[in-house]
């Protein structure tokens, strides 16, 4: 299984001096490791990306996080295309910008 320390080691004396042979990788970075390039200067690279990702991405919580609370449904009405296209063209700068306070509270 090739480490990050390994792909680190490579990487700072080249791959030339240190040839790496990445056979597998680590999970969670494993189930991506269909990305890595065949060179093996970007395969280096491609896999320390993805052990750096999944470094990152930090680990489960040890306590479940409770879900929140849904959302009442909206039921305002949507704005009519002909009075989004009225803003959008105001936003574009292609009419006078004053009225555009007057509409957007119009709009809510």
């Amino acid at each position: 299984m090739t480490s990050y320390r390994e792909l680190v080691a490579a990487a700072t004396v080249g791959i030339a001096r240190r040839p790496l042979t990445i056979t597998e990788l680590p999970a969670p970075a494993a189930v991506h490791a269909e990305v890595i390039d065949s060179d093996p200067a970007a395969a280096l690279l491609d896999a320390a990306a993805l052990l750096d990702a999944a470094r990152r991405a930090g680990k489960l919580a040890l306590t479940p996080v409770a879900a929140p609370v849904v959302a009442h449904p909206d039921t305002a009405p949507e704005l009519r295309p002909v009075a989004a296209a009225v803003i959008r063209q105001l936003l574009e700068g292609g009419g006078p910008v004053d009225i555009l306070p007057d509409l957007l509270i119009a709009a809510a």
